[in-house]
């Protein structure tokens, strides 16, 4: 009878030490695949393997965070596991928790940023006389990208609630300080080679370069900012117009996708602003 008990109590001993085995590789392998998701996301994004609506929206906002949840969950199961006799595991399950719980906070981040951050993919210097990307720009940003409207409206989401059916002029005015124009005692020529090198100086891409003033004699400026994780692309549009013996210039940014830039306009627009000097 003891031999029998024993080899039963022996048999559901290594029933369990299977079974915690078992969860807490899973734990692992869900934890660690979640940050390598979001990895694969950012940079297949900005190479360009896939677009970056898959790369971000559902790489690295849906599934990993969602694989993440899990990992920790098992992660804690085989914590709890690690308790019973015989004792083992504790450090694999610690690691499921930890990279669960950094990968799941971490969306929760991107998440509260969301909502913290101005619902807008639009800032301008001025909503009066609104700038208006060229024709090549518009090309460039392509079909599937957020509209220009020379008066835009926060539009009705989750995250806009408070702000929806707003101007994002009198959005722009409450929360993007640097959104004014910027004053220039240089004349319009000297003022556009200012321009063009701190384009240049903050990483845009120049998509047009064109010195020479138009009919209304403005001279105009376009360049595309590109997001060090994901890839994501600002537009952004300049004017230049003269102002007595100076000049006055105007900016527009507009990101391609997405509800809310993250505030990246307004803080590009106060990059070009250091870098000009005005």
């Amino acid at each position: 009878m003891t031999s029998t008990g024993g080899s039963v109590s022996h048999g559901l001993t290594g029933r369990v030490v299977r079974l915690r085995r078992w969860i807490g590789i899973a734990a692992v392998v869900c934890a660690v695949a979640a940050p390598l998701l979001v990895l694969l996301g950012a940079v297949g994004s900005k190479s360009g393997w896939f677009d970056i609506h898959v790369g971000f929206d559902w790489m690295a906002v849906r599934i990993a965070p969602a694989l993440a949840i899990v990992g920790a969950a098992l992660g804690a199961l085989a914590l709890i596991g690690a308790l019973v006799p015989p004792r083992g595991g504790v450090v694999i399950a610690l690691v499921a928790v930890a990279l669960g719980a950094l990968v799941a906070g971490s969306a929760a981040w991107w998440r509260a940023a969301a909502v913290r951050s101005p619902p807008v993919h639009d800032t301008a210097t001025d909503w009066n006389d609104p700038l208006m990307f060229s024709a090549a720009m518009m090309i460039a940003r392509g079909p599937d990208t957020n509209p220009i409207g020379s008066d835009p409206l926060v539009p009705f989401s989750r995250f806009t609630a408070l702000l929806a059916g707003q101007r994002v002029a009198v959005v722009n005015a409450k929360t993007c300080p640097a959104a004014t124009p910027i004053t220039l005692t240089s004349p319009p020529d000297q003022a556009y080679a200012r321009l063009k090198a701190a384009a240049l100086r903050v990483g845009l891409k120049l998509v047009g370069d064109d010195s020479a003033p138009d009919a209304s004699g403005r001279r105009r400026l376009e360049g595309t900012a590109t997001g060090f994780w994901f890839g994501f692309k600002d537009d952004l549009a300049a004017r230049l117009t003269a102002a007595g013996s100076g000049t006055r210039i105007d900016l527009r940014v507009s990101s391609r996708i997405g509800l809310t830039d993250f505030g990246r306009g307004c803080r590009l627009i106060g990059r070009v602003r250091r870098a000009v000097g005005g």
